[in-house]
This record gives C-alpha cells, structure tokens and sequence, in this order.
C-alpha cells in the first residue's frame, strides 16, 4: 500500500510515470492534507469551507496557489460565498485531463504500432518483388 505523498508516494509515481501533471498533482496533495485535517480531528466537525478561505488559512496550507484553474485569476478568497463547486470543477479537471491524456498516449502508442506495421509489410513486399531488368 503507497502512501499518496512523499518520494515514493502514489502522487510521484503517477508524476514521474507522466499519468499527471505537476500542477495537478500539487493540487491533489495540498487537498488531501486538509481532507487528512479534517478527517482525523473530531474538533473539525464543524469546519467551514468559506471561512477557512476568508481568513487566509486556505492561502497559508498553499491550497490557493495549487488551484489552477481559479476563473479570470482571482483570488481564491472571491469566490468564498460558494467554494464548493470551484474545488469540485478542480477535481473534475484533473479527472478529464488525465483521463484524455491517457488516451492520447494509448492512440499515439496505437498509430506507432500500425505505421512500423505498414512499414515491416512494405518492406518485405518490395523483397519479395523480382527486379525488373533493362537491357
């Protein structure tokens, strides 16, 4: 069982294997450290998501700046009357984007297979062609 942070964590094998991006994985990092906070403190019980942003703890964990997709560059803190749907659009961009990346990566492994394919087929067609002689 990989834990998901540290060296050799689920997030830095799936980096270094280019499954995800760098800032992607940042993202997930610093969102499973709250979600751990949370978690195993029944004092958070009662945490709010909008005043963890207000009052700049959202900032000071690096939470705001691994969000990557903040709309025209605002700061995390204007979008404090409803946070949720920012974070799950993050989680779902992160989903997509791996999911496509994946997929472009199989087709391009795909495409290479059948070009050396043609080419091993091409070739040995132009061997198996007699010479045509001029005299």
């Amino acid at each position: 069982k990989l834990n998901v942070r540290g060296p050799g964590g689920k997030l830095a094998v799936a980096e270094a294997l280019g499954v995800i991006k760098p800032e992607h994985a940042k993202f997930i990092e610093k969102l499973t450290t709250l979600r751990n906070r949370l978690i195993h403190n029944v004092a958070q019980v009662s945490f709010d998501l909008s005043r963890y942003i207000e009052d700049g703890t959202a900032k000071a964990d690096g939470l705001e700046a691994a969000m990557f997709a903040l709309p025209g560059g605002a700061p995390l803190q204007a979008h404090t009357r409803q946070p949720r749907p920012l974070f799950w659009i993050h989680v779902v961009l992160v989903a997509i984007t791996t999911m496509a990346d994946s997929t472009r990566q199989r087709a391009e492994r795909e495409i290479e297979a059948i070009r050396r394919g043609v080419g091993d087929e091409l070739m040995k067609r132009t061997k198996q062609r007699p010479e045509s002689r001029r005299d």
